[in-house]
């Protein structure tokens, strides 16, 4: 039979279900995920692909166990995440287009991927007291725990590593630069696995 005769083949659902189920529980080997990652080199997803993906996933909480494994693959690299964009400059059009997407959030959260019921309209503990974020940006010395930086002129921010603001317990609280207060309120699964392995012994 000719070589690449199913290149443009299109495979129907059942099919789709059947390789599936065949690769369900096989693990590849390093060599074969790097030719993978390699392939995809230069290649944009279409809109659709990617309206897939997000609905795909939208939802989606990762165990306990996915935590700690993402926890221990940061360990020393307190800004793994974001890092690569650091001195990025923008172009208009996509300047223009963060602008329209952040007027239509602020029309309609609800429809924001990150929209999570209104947990952040919620109401705090009568125990996060002035007092109380004081000590903690003294206990963390006036330093960012997440860029590890101290703004001067800046009053830090403190965060609920597990994002329930009525628990107030000081080893669940930390002092964060306000910019990455913003950061860590997207990916909550990922930043709560990130703090909560960084900060044992707190």
């Amino acid at each position: 039979m000719p070589k690449g005769i199913y290149k443009h083949k299109k495979l129907t659902l059942k099919t789709r279900k059947k390789m599936s189920i065949t690769h369900l529980g096989v693990k590849n080997t390093k060599e074969h995920n790097n030719n993978i990652s390699l392939s995809h080199i230069g290649i944009a997803l279409t809109k659709t692909h990617r309206i897939a993906l997000s609905l795909a996933h939208k939802g989606n909480r990762h165990t306990k166990a996915t935590r700690k494994k993402i926890s221990l693959s940061l360990i020393g690299n307190k800004r793994s995440l974001g890092s690569n964009t650091l001195g990025y400059k923008f172009t208009q059009a996509s300047k223009i287009k963060m602008s329209i997407a952040r007027k239509n959030f602020l029309k309609n959260p609800k429809k924001h991927p990150n929209w999570l019921g209104g947990l952040s309209f919620g109401n705090y503990s009568s125990k996060f007291t002035i007092g109380l974020k004081r000590k903690i940006r003294k206990r963390d010395k006036n330093i960012c725990q997440l860029c590890d930086k101290r703004k001067y002129g800046e009053e830090l921010a403190v965060h609920h590593i597990d994002y329930n603001k009525k628990n107030c317990k000081e080893n669940n609280l930390i002092a964060l630069h306000r910019r990455c207060n913003t950061k860590v309120n997207t990916n909550r699964d990922y930043w709560f696995a990130y703090f909560a392995y960084n900060g044992e012994g707190r």
